[in-house]
C-alpha cells in the first residue's frame, strides 16, 4: 500500500513539474538579451527583426526601451516563435531619445548587434547578426561600441 502511495505521489509531482516547465506554447521560447559593462545610466533601446527585409531601416518586429541597473540592461521577450532573429541595441547617452550620428551617418552613441556582428563601412547585415531561437530559453549577449568614436559618455 505504501509503495502505491509513493508511486502516485511521484506521478503527481512529475505532472505538476511538467506543467510548470511547459508554461510557454509549443514552438515558442524566451529570448533574453543582455548588455553589460555600461558606464552610463541612460536607457538602452532594443530592436528585434525576423527577416533581412527592412533590417535596421524599418520599424522592428518588437522594440523596447530598457533601464540600466548597475551597468546592465536586460530585455526579455517571452512566447517568441522559434526561428531566426537579429537584435540591435543602442544607448541614449545624452538622453535625447534618438540615436545621434555624425555628418557621415555613423552613430556617435554606443551601438551593438546580436552575434557581435560588425559592419564594414556601415551596419552589419541581417545574416551577420542572425541568431536562431530553437529551444525554450536562450540568452544573447551584446556589446555596445561607437564605430567612429562616441560624442559623449
Amino acid at each position: 500500500m505504501n509503495n502505491r502511495l509513493v508511486v502516485a505521489l511521484a506521478g503527481a509531482c512529475l505532472a505538476l513539474c511538467a506543467s510548470a516547465v511547459a508554461a510557454e506554447p509549443a514552438g515558442t521560447g524566451t529570448l533574453k538579451v543582455e548588455v553589460t559593462g555600461l558606464s552610463s545610466s541612460q536607457p538602452v533601446y532594443f530592436g528585434l527583426w525576423n527577416s533581412e527585409s527592412g533590417f535596421l531601416s524599418s520599424k522592428p518586429l518588437k522594440g523596447e526601451k530598457v533601464s540600466v541597473n548597475h551597468g546592465v540592461a536586460v530585455w526579455v521577450i517571452k512566447d517568441l516563435p522559434e526561428g531566426d532573429y537579429a537584435v540591435s541595441a543602442w544607448q541614449d547617452t545624452n538622453g535625447n531619445g534618438k540615436l545621434d550620428a555624425n555628418t557621415f551617418g555613423a552613430p556617435t552613441e554606443p551601438v551593438g548587434f546580436s552575434n557581435h556582428a560588425h559592419g564594414h563601412f556601415g551596419p552589419p547585415t541581417y545574416e551577420d547578426a542572425k541568431i536562431t531561437l530553437d529551444k525554450p530559453g536562450m540568452t544573447a549577449s551584446l556589446s555596445l561600441a561607437c564605430p567612429m568614436g562616441c560624442a559623449s559618455r
